[in-house]
């Protein structure tokens, strides 16, 4: 059995969605400012996690353990530093006033932040 309305609702919705995502786009193109992206990123995958490393790491790292830090920052970057990040901070741009909706670390919060997001 179709229900029918909420289909139409949801086409229109990823639409809405898309049309601000490109509307963010076309603001940093504009602005000639299409490197923020990457330089959020950057910093993104320059930022230390303090308090990782410590003795009970031992049991879950092994022999990494002196490479914790850049083990648990590599995942998370390849977890959520993807593609998702960057449709969140184009949609956050395209929408006026609207906040970056993506599960991120409080540290890379701040660093998002810091660019402006």
């Amino acid at each position: 059995m179709r229900v029918f309305g909420i289909a139409g609702i949801l086409k229109r919705f990823a639409r809405s969605r898309l049309r601000r995502s490109m509307r963010g786009y076309r603001l940093l193109k504009e602005a000639n400012k299409l490197d923020v992206i990457y330089s959020v990123k950057e910093d993104l995958s320059n930022t230390r996690f303090i308090g990782i490393g410590a003795n009970g790491v031992r049991l879950f790292f092994g022999v990494g353990t002196s490479c914790a830090e850049l083990i648990v920052r590599q995942y998370m970057l390849a977890r959520f530093g993807g593609v998702g990040l960057n449709k969140a901070l184009l949609y956050s741009l395209g929408a006026k006033g609207s906040l970056v909706i993506y599960p991120l670390p409080r540290l890379w919060q701040d660093v998002v932040a810091k660019h402006g997001f």
